[in-house]
């Protein structure tokens, strides 16, 4: 878990790699580059503590309770980050990409018209 901006694009670089190859696996065709440019996107949006609990236990297959100890976090807590990371590459992955914020501020507006 670091900080340096090259490390994180290359934890990126493999979590996209991995998922080429487990979607490929799944499907008998070529990958759809713009599922592919949305799960990138979705992996970049999210905050760097909940990106790194995520590729830690997707990329190097850390249970929670190895991951919380290495990122000073209580087990629980790698849980939220993984649920708000599951959650939020859900959301992009069928298309909407807006931030909580947006959201938030398009639920409220839709009250008021």
């Amino acid at each position: 878990m670091s900080e340096d901006p090259r490390e994180l694009e290359a934890r990126n670089r493999r979590a996209s790699e991995r998922s080429i190859e487990s979607v490929s696996r799944e499907q008998d065709g070529p990958v759809d580059p713009a599922q592919l440019a949305v799960m990138e996107r979705a992996l970049r949006a999210l905050p760097t503590m909940t990106r790194e609990v995520f590729l830690a236990h997707h990329l190097d297959g850390l249970d929670y309770i190895e991951i919380g100890q290495i990122a000073g976090l209580s087990p629980q807590q790698v849980e939220r980050h993984m649920t708000k990371a599951l959650c939020q590459l859900s959301r992009f992955m069928d298309g909407d990409e807006r931030t909580p914020w947006q959201r938030r501020w398009s639920s409220f507006v839709s009250r008021w018209r």
